[in-house]
């Protein structure tokens, strides 16, 4: 449940994005309060992915501003001032990828202490008793000393929220999180990114599955060419969609 009366957690504003003459964003603008879940959907090309990757800053933009986790990203900063930036922003946001990314040559666990040990110096002792928690929390208590090799991509994944979670983020990101996987992988899943966003966590989530978007999310943004065609109570946008666009992305995606 969002707090309505809170300044945001993230902020966006006009937010223009191009490659060349190629524009991916164009003029998006949105809000995000701490504890909301925020589901972003909208056909393939429409610049959900690019977005999600403007907001932690592994892609720059042409014009507007983020503010996300008290920072303020902008166009033309310093390098030197904005790489500074960046790490902080990394301490507070969390971000779970479509292809896991976990380290291949560690085991499960040593994938989940790496950041609080090596960034926020955390105790081994202390965060490996966490990763521990955290590995049973996403229904893997007796992975942890698997390789990633060993695991069913949805495992992997799992692993990958665990490993997040672990920062104890200010927000918490997650790009397409079942896309990869088959429909049994995708639910066990959905069911722990559930879980969380039960808890209160800040979340933005980019997703095809309609299912993931209407288990979680408190308010959607479709994106479509660009731009944000539609915004609202997740409900009202499934059940009442205001633009010729929003109802045919959700027609043709109920036909899949």
């Amino acid at each position: 449940m969002s707090d309505a009366g809170a300044t945001p957690v993230i902020q966006v504003r006009a937010l223009e994005k191009r490659f060349g003459e190629h524009v991916i964003l164009d003029d998006v603008s949105l809000d995000v309060s701490r504890g909301e879940v925020c589901g972003i959907l909208g056909p393939s090309g429409g610049g959900k992915t690019t977005f999600l990757r403007c907001l932690n800053g592994l892609e720059n933009f042409q014009a507007g501003e983020i503010l996300v986790a008290g920072e303020t990203l902008r166009p033309g900063t310093p390098a030197g001032e904005r790489e500074r930036q960046l790490l902080r922003v990394r301490r507070r946001v969390g971000m779970v990828f479509q292809q896991f990314n976990l380290f291949p040559h560690r085991s499960a666990l040593d994938n989940v202490i790496e950041a609080p040990v090596h960034v926020l110096g955390t105790p081994r002792a202390a965060a490996i008793e966490q990763a521990e928690a955290l590995l049973a929390r996403v229904g893997l208590a007796d992975k942890f000393d698997h390789m990633p090799d060993m695991l069913s991509g949805g495992q992997q994944q799992r692993v990958a929220i665990a490993r997040a979670l672990a920062m104890q983020p200010e927000v918490l990101l997650f790009d397409e999180p079942t896309s990869a996987l088959d429909p049994r992988m995708a639910a066990e899943v959905e069911a722990v990114i559930a879980e969380v966003a039960a808890t209160g966590q800040t979340m933005v989530v980019v997703t095809h599955s309609l299912r993931l978007a209407r288990r979680t999310a408190g308010t959607l943004h479709i994106f479509d060419a660009s731009r944000i065609v539609e915004s609202g109570p997740t409900e009202q946008v499934f059940d009442s969609p205001r633009t010729e666009s929003t109802r045919r992305f959700l027609d043709e995606a109920y036909q899949k």
